[in-house]
């Protein structure tokens, strides 16, 4: 009898613990839960640490898609749509975003330039529709002319071959759309304005190698006058107007012009940085940009080449979409990802 009262006693004992164990796990349950409900985790699973400063590192390019497509989403938020700011202000930033993707990232140089575009569009569709003039975001023409006053000066910093890929589809262009113009009734006007702009690139960038002008000034235009008011893009199948097939046609071109360019300049601003870097730090000669007192900065000179280059291709795609291309992400460059 007492063995069976000391067993009783000592199972009484022990029944507290398993309970206190279980409410334990149970605690451990419901905070785990709303962790996962709150969206947190610990900064150490989401950080890369940087082993010298001990701070978290995101590279340029990161940053810039990150930014990009946080605008994107928003841009695509039935709430930021509704909202009557917000409507024209997130496609605008996402444009702009996406223009610093362009500089930034040379593997997604044509993603970022098709994203762009379609993100200005966005803006401007929305814009006409709600009749927000006074919150009209730049068109195609405004962004055009932007990037033929600051065309010089990115010329000068291009290669032979670049300059003549370039110079070469934006002379064909503004050939093909003066020929169109001459077979339309109406809006012949427009076309050949838009024409001459392009023309006006093809000699800024002839002008920066006057010994290797590629431009023929006469071009085939045997699909264009049989087919003046739509045809199917080679490139892709789809039907568009025809000025359109022609503006995306050229912004693909000045793409692969420009893509040698771009990988050069990212990895010259990479290694600049790497350099910058190490001067910045306690002890070390020169400025913590990599500079010497009055030099030149020849890393900020290629990005501003990149977004007059990035600028000037966006503005093309920008202006095919606003003719009446199609708006499929996937179709307008044939460098986009499907994503």
């Amino acid at each position: 009898m007492q063995t069976r009262t000391g067993s009783g006693a000592h199972a009484r004992g022990r029944f507290p613990s398993r309970r206190k164990a279980r409410v334990r796990s149970c605690i451990l349950l419901l905070c785990a839960a709303a962790s996962v409900l709150s969206g947190c985790s610990s900064p150490v699973a989401i950080q890369r640490m940087d082993p010298q400063g001990g701070q978290s590192v995101l590279s340029p390019c990161d940053r810039a898609v990150a930014d990009a497509r946080t605008y994107d989403r928003r841009t695509a938020d039935p709430w930021f749509a509704s909202a009557a700011g917000a409507r024209l202000q997130e496609p605008a930033a996402a444009a702009q975003a996406w223009h610093e993707v362009a500089i930034a990232c040379p593997a997604r140089f044509g993603e970022a330039v098709n994203r762009s575009a379609l993100a200005w569009m966005t803006a401007n569709r929305r814009a006409r529709a709600g009749g927000a003039s006074a919150l009209m975001p730049a068109d195609p023409q405004a962004l055009t002319l932007q990037a033929l006053q600051e065309l010089p000066s990115a010329a000068r910093l291009l290669g032979p071959t670049q300059l003549a890929q370039a110079a070469r589809a934006e002379d064909r262009a503004g050939f093909s759309l003066i020929v169109l113009a001459g077979r339309r009734q109406s809006g012949g006007t427009t076309l050949l304005a838009v024409g001459d702009r392009h023309h006006a690139a093809a000699q800024s960038l002839a002008s920066a190698d006057p010994a290797g002008d590629p431009r023929q000034a006469v071009y085939s235009s045997k699909d264009l006058l049989q087919h003046p008011d739509s045809m199917t893009d080679p490139s892709n199948g789809l039907e568009a107007p025809t000025e359109s097939v022609v503006e995306m046609n050229c912004a693909r071109g000045l793409i692969q012009a420009f893509q040698g360019f771009v990988t050069t300049a990212a990895k010259e601003g990479m290694e600049a940085e790497d350099e910058g870097g190490a001067q910045g730090r306690p002890g070390a000669p020169g400025l913590a940009d990599g500079k010497q007192p009055g030099s030149r900065n020849p890393v900020h000179e290629q990005r501003q080449a990149l977004g007059t280059l990035a600028l000037m291709a966006t503005a093309h795609a920008y202006t095919a979409l606003d003719e009446g291309y199609p708006a499929l992400p996937q179709a307008l460059l044939q460098e986009v990802p499907n994503s």
